[in-house]
């Protein structure tokens, strides 16, 4: 016998359904690629740590996770394309320090960098190291703040753009150090070190695993490491403290992001997949030998440091009287 369909029934069918919807696009996604937007250059930290990040999820979610560079703009490219994009998951940024610089550069920009992302999962982090052009007559970090006293403006810096990482880490130098420097911003860390090695700039302040290996070719020198302790890669580099230059404390940290309004269960799938990755030994032992740190915060956790730091570095800029537009 048809017993009729109740209210409360239909309530109780349609909460079933969704839940059951839920289920199915929780475990399904994804069926088809994966797009992971990099703000920089191929050659940087942001780019070696979304390959990782990339390769793994390609092999543990059973579809391919492929990364895009799309330089240019401070980021803003990669970060209003991922923006604007359906908030299905199959748009992705590999995001860094330098989107919470972009809201205090840029007054008129299309997207909402801190609303209209969503974070994902903070992967890694790595202090700056401080590097110069081996044909700069400096050998110490106070070697260079005596060279750049007896030179005023003589000295510039190179950075992966207006906003990024180094960009805001060459600001604090000059703002602790009390030495012009110059900013020249390129497309990524990569093209900002090739001319540091052949001499067009003079500095650099970059994530760890991107500096050291040219480092340890004799390519470029180190000077100084913007954090608490030395790095692995880099045994005989003093901190910035040890150096005497205890106020330049800078890290770069790497993560992932969706559009705003993408689906929870699709944040926090990818949440866990990647919360594996960091589990593993090789991939651990991969970053702390390239100098960074694993961190592995998840959604919550990261939106408060984006936040946080959001406001630090934008007081920052503003005080260095930087603008884009």
């Amino acid at each position: 016998m048809n017993r009729p369909l109740t209210a409360a029934r239909l309530l109780g069918a349609l909460t079933l359904a969704a839940a059951c919807g839920a289920a199915i696009a929780q475990t399904a996604y994804p069926t088809r690629p994966v797009t992971i937007v990099v703000p920089y250059s191929p050659g940087g930290t942001t780019d070696i740590v979304a390959r990782l990040a990339a390769q793994y999820l390609s092999e543990s979610l059973g579809k391919s996770f492929v990364v895009d560079n799309r330089p240019g703009a401070s980021g803003t490219i990669a970060a209003g394309m991922v923006a604007k994009a359906a908030p299905d998951g199959y748009t992705l940024l590999a995001n860094e320090v330098g989107q919470t610089a972009t809201p205090a550069l840029f007054s008129n920009l299309k997207y909402d960098p801190v609303k209209d992302l969503t974070p994902v999962t903070l992967i890694a982090e790595t202090p700056v190291v401080l590097a110069v052009t081996p044909s700069l007559p400096v050998r110490t970090l106070k070697d260079l703040l005596a060279y750049g006293k007896a030179h005023p403006n003589a000295l510039n810096y190179g950075s992966g753009g207006a906003g990024s990482g180094p960009h805001i880490a060459g600001e604090l130098f000059k703002q602790v150090s009390g030495i012009p420097v110059t900013h020249v911003p390129y497309k990524g860390s990569g093209p900002a070190i090739t001319d540091l090695m052949a001499g067009q700039i003079q500095m650099l302040s970059s994530a760890a695993p991107t500096i050291a290996p040219h480092v340890v070719s004799g390519k470029i020198r180190a000077l100084a490491v913007a954090g608490p302790r030395r790095v692995p890669t880099l045994p005989d580099v003093p901190t910035a403290a040890e150096a005497g230059l205890p106020g330049f404390q800078f890290s770069i940290w790497f993560g992932l992001a969706a559009p705003h309004g993408t689906p929870p269960e699709i944040v926090n799938k990818l949440n866990a997949e990647l919360q594996k990755m960091l589990q593993q030994p090789a991939i651990r032992e991969k970053l702390s030998a390239a100098g960074a740190d694993p961190v592995g915060a998840g959604p919550q956790a990261f939106g408060k440091r984006i936040a946080s730091e959001t406001r630090r570095w934008g007081d920052l800029i503003r005080q260095s009287g930087i603008k884009l537009d």
